[in-house]
């Protein structure tokens, strides 16, 4: 954890950012749902921003920092700067050559919805009591399993029979820069990612086997640098241009290449009570939004479904009330 207590202004070009305006600019939302919630007084008080401004690390910053005065620790990347040319370029055949892609057969495709607005950001979350949290926490270390794999399988074995024809795709798992990355705005995107085959295999009875598979095939991206690679080609608009980031943004979004964002915004040392739900904004070709926060001795998980998968909205709190119940059957 680093501690950081300054901020300045800058006129570096957010190019991470630039690809949710151009989100914007075809029609789709741009802008996370964040909502901090009191558990002891249930109030609630919603951030409302653009992910093309900032990501969910900055906005706390944001948040705590600016907003309200408190200096409280966030989160650095482990590795204290980006890898060598010819490792990115090994990176990145490897990406293009060797990497597998699953992808997702969806029981439906509803193109003519596309929620904008406050109906886009609606979204259903869960907050772990402190004696489920620590259950969950103490399986996790039973069975020498990162909190993240576990949930990750627990989260397919739920969503993909409901939503998927041939129950496999890829989560796109964001990855935290800050510390190796040092832009001058603390707030703005700082964030890459990994791309992680997932399918589901039957039930929760192979949980650990489907784990240890995930936790394995996470540190292996992470080993190849491949949340750099990523990094490296979303900053392609240096050299080739905001017109050539819209035509690439524009046929990525013809297809649905990936099940969503698996965000995990980490554990957090944040005034006793207060706890953060929501997710990543989400669209047609990313329409599952997880969000994964931790305050202390709770957790809180949020789900977010794109009606592009799943029309029927009113199942979304439901398949989360699952993934809850088979997290309290952790032994």
């Amino acid at each position: 954890m680093n501690q950081i207590n300054a901020h300045s202004d800058s006129l570096e070009t957010d190019w991470f950012g630039l690809w949710y305006k151009i989100m914007k600019e075809r029609g789709d939302n741009d802008c996370p749902s964040f909502v901090r919630i009191n558990t002891q007084t249930l109030e609630k008080f919603e951030m409302n921003f653009s992910h093309s401004e900032m990501d969910g690390v900055g906005a706390l910053y944001k948040h705590y920092v600016l907003d309200r005065g408190i200096p409280i620790p966030f989160p650095a990347h482990r590795e204290k700067s980006p890898p060598n040319f010819f490792l990115l370029l090994k990176s990145f055949f490897a990406f293009i050559f060797l990497n597998k892609k699953h992808k997702t057969l969806w029981k439906e495709s509803n193109w003519h919805l596309n929620p904008t607005g406050e109906d886009a950001k609606k979204f259903s979350y869960e907050i772990l009591s402190t004696e489920c949290t620590m259950q969950l926490e103490n399986f996790c270390k039973k069975h020498s399993l990162s909190l993240n794999s576990v949930l990750i399988s627990i989260f397919n074995a739920v969503l993909l029979p409901q939503l998927s024809i041939n129950k496999k795709g890829m989560w796109t798992i964001p990855v935290n820069l800050r510390g190796p990355i040092q832009r001058q705005d603390f707030t703005s995107n700082h964030s890459s990612a990994i791309l992680i085959r997932v399918q589901h295999n039957n039930d929760l009875s192979e949980l650990i086997a489907n784990t240890r598979r995930i936790q394995s095939n996470i540190k292996f991206k992470l080993q190849r640098k491949e949340h750099w690679m990523i990094w490296s080609i979303h900053h392609i608009g240096k050299y080739l241009g905001y017109k050539f980031m819209r035509w690439v943004s524009h046929q990525n979004a013809k297809k649905s290449f990936v099940l969503g964002s698996f965000s995990n915004l980490g554990k957090w040392d944040l005034p006793p009570g207060e706890i953060w739900v929501g997710g990543p904004p989400g669209s047609r070709n990313y329409p599952l939004s997880v969000m994964i926060f931790q305050n202390q001795n709770q957790i809180s998980l949020s789900l977010k479904i794109h009606p592009f998968v799943l029309e029927d909205q009113s199942q979304v709190p439901t398949l989360l009330k699952k993934i809850v119940e088979h997290i309290m059957g952790l032994h």
